[in-house]
């Protein structure tokens, strides 16, 4: 799969909690539900610095829209939705589920937490070689004075 959709994201999640066989069963204001938790789940997620790129929404947006999250993060997603799911059908994720959803969401974080590497602009290193150089090919030494040549 390319690029999950949000449908394809809440899917799994019910799938998560056992409601996979009951897709047919799931009625649009289920989805629409499940989307405006999805949408309240990222936007969370974002208040804490975790930005995917969700194509996100105020939970009336369209279901079959791409998510624009990378693949490496799908299934943080799916699992804390399914968490988040759960409850209102009664039922308590599995262990797996649990363990997964907290396992994926650290890894994230850890991926997203990790220092990135930069380019320090203007610093030429150190040494007699990268001194400044004046505009009529006299360059200045550490003390100050001109230095004529070498």
């Amino acid at each position: 799969m390319d690029m999950w959709t949000k449908r394809d994201i809440i899917t799994q999640a019910y799938s998560e909690i056992g409601k996979a066989d009951y897709e047919f069963d799931l009625l649009p204001e289920v989805l629409q539900s499940a989307l405006r938790q999805l949408d309240a789940m990222l936007a969370t997620w974002g208040t804490q610095g975790i930005r995917l790129g969700y194509a996100g929404g105020d939970g009336k947006g369209d279901i079959d829209a791409e998510s624009e999250v990378p693949g490496w993060a799908v299934e943080a997603l799916y699992l804390n939705l399914a968490i988040r799911l759960a409850p209102s059908f009664g039922k308590t994720p599995s262990p797996n589920t649990q363990a997964g959803a907290k396992a994926t969401y650290d890894a994230i974080m850890a991926r997203l937490a990790a220092p990135r590497a930069r380019a320090i602009s203007g610093y030429a290193g150190s040494g007699r070689g990268n001194l400044p150089v004046r505009p009529d090919g006299m360059t200045t030494g550490n003390d100050g004075t001109l230095d004529f040549g070498a």
